[in-house]
């Protein structure tokens, strides 16, 4: 796994439950938001954004919040 990179942001995996990662979003060295995907199905998904270079500003961050990225 590795960090995604944006003009203003970072995406940032980290292992959190069997498995499963989370994804911080970082911006300004501080954590705006959090995608927590409830599923490796949800995180298969992610990655494939990401990986694609997928902007995430208007992404659910898989908990129902709308992220937003300026």
């Amino acid at each position: 796994m590795h960090t995604w990179m944006r003009d203003n942001y970072k995406i940032i995996p980290i292992e959190h439950h069997h498995g499963l990662y989370k994804f911080e979003v970082v911006q300004n060295n501080e954590v705006i938001a959090v995608i927590s995907p409830a599923t490796l199905i949800q995180q298969k998904q992610v990655i494939t954004a990401l990986d694609e270079g997928e902007d995430i500003h208007g992404w659910d961050d898989c908990t129902g919040n709308t992220i937003y990225v300026y």
